[in-house]
């Protein structure tokens, strides 16, 4: 899954009400009226929005594990997974860009009974809040909130389902331990020769330091050779899946924030064990640091000097970075996933981060040993960004001084 990105694994956790329960909630208890100011707020924002809104048609909607009412939203470019209740799923069918919303509710009422004042066209709101309407932005505005619409899906693997599975069907041998094995022993190994080659990499940053026309070409190289990179991490993600005996609909390249990314819809692994779904996590950074090791042995044994020296030095700094920061348990990617399906607390990112502000919006009562753990958490969370920030302040330092 493509780093930086934040996978909901449970929109709704056992316990908390949902999306729907929550409009109930504010029409009940007046809270709506209380400030006189949400729902006109609400009904002019409407009003400026699209008369009929349509769902966007990349998006996949599954029944959800151990409960046949319920279904699981898949935003396999965005990276997040919603679960529903039947009426939001029925809304959703509803969303094809023929009806506008006094319809939608008419239909909706129509199936479940009375709604609460204005609730369908609040929740088709915060669709469109979370980017999983089909909007038509103008180049600016999509530019300036990129997460609105969706990042650019440069290529999709047609017939994803049926190729993934002949690939894996090659591959199959991946999954043996002893090729764990072997790969352990290459990073290993990546890492020796590193700190044996020490006065090597020393003399390479003297080097650009002294030729910093070089600098440019290298970036342009790193640019480009991480869009293999980022496919092959999506693409262990999507064979581990199906490995454990999950499905992968959906497999491509997108640009993100101006830089090379991937997805795959890996969806399915909530009907897997939660030893699967940590494999499944793991599985892309593992990828990721297994091209840092093959960079790192072209470097160390390639002519110094040369360009293809240089570029795979550069490739392997980048891939690095990525993949340990991918398995980093506090940084809010795959291995803060694999931590929280390894702890029982799926969601664990998004959850402690945000478990104050839904404990005042009575979205989420954590227990005491889940609020404990998300403390600490989010102190590791606050404890990695500084360590980041100084690290890049360190960096600008020696590269402008």
């Amino acid at each position: 899954m493509w780093r930086g990105m934040t996978i909901n694994k449970d929109d709704n956790p056992t316990g908390a009400p949902g999306l729907w329960q929550r409009l109930e909630l504010r029409s009940a208890t007046g809270e709506a009226a209380g400030g006189g100011t949400l729902w006109p707020s609400l009904a002019e924002r409407m009003a400026a929005a699209r008369p009929n809104p349509k769902l966007r048609p990349d998006l996949v909607v599954k029944t959800a594990p151990g409960d046949s009412a319920a279904r699981v939203l898949s935003d396999p470019t965005g990276r997040r997974y919603f679960r529903l209740g039947e009426r939001e799923a029925f809304i959703l069918t509803l969303l094809d860009g023929q009806r506008d919303l006094a319809a939608i509710g008419r239909d909706t009422a129509a199936r479940f009974g009375p709604l609460p004042d204005q609730a369908v066209d609040q929740f088709v709101w915060e669709l469109g809040q979370a980017g999983l309407l089909d909007e038509r932005a103008g180049l600016w505005r999509h530019l300036a909130a990129p997460q609105r619409n969706g990042p650019l899906v440069v290529w999709a693997l047609p017939d994803a389902q049926d190729r993934l599975e002949a690939i894996y069907t090659r591959l199959r041998g991946l999954f043996h331990p002893v090729t764990w094995g072997v790969a352990v022993f290459l990073l290993v190994q990546a890492v020796v020769l590193v700190i044996r080659h020490w006065s090597l990499l020393k003399a390479d940053v003297a080097f650009l330091a002294a030729n910093p026309a070089v600098i440019p070409l290298l970036l342009i190289a790193c640019y480009l050779a991480m869009a293999p990179v980022v496919l092959s991490h999506e693409l262990a993600h999507a064979l581990t899946c199906i490995h454990y005996g999950g499905r992968v609909s959906r497999l491509g390249l997108m640009v993100r924030h101006l830089m090379p990314a991937a997805f795959a819809d890996v969806s399915d692994l909530y009907v897997l064990p939660a030893q699967a779904r940590i494999a499944v996590y793991l599985a892309g950074p593992a990828s990721t640091l297994a091209w840092a090791g093959l960079a790192v042995t072209v470097w160390a044994f390639w002519p110094a000097g040369s360009y293809v020296h240089l570029i795979a030095g550069a490739v392997a700094l980048t891939a690095m970075i990525n993949g340990l920061v991918g398995l980093n348990p506090v940084a809010g990617y795959d291995g803060s996933e694999a931590l929280g399906e390894w702890l029982g607390v799926p969601g664990l990112h998004r959850r402690a981060l945000g478990y104050r502000r839904d404990r005042l919006r009575g979205r989420d009562v954590p227990t005491p040993p889940e609020v404990r753990l998300f403390r600490w958490y989010g102190a590791g969370f606050v404890v990695y960004n500084l360590v980041v920030l100084v690290a890049i302040a360190a960096l600008v330092a020696v590269v402008v001084l």
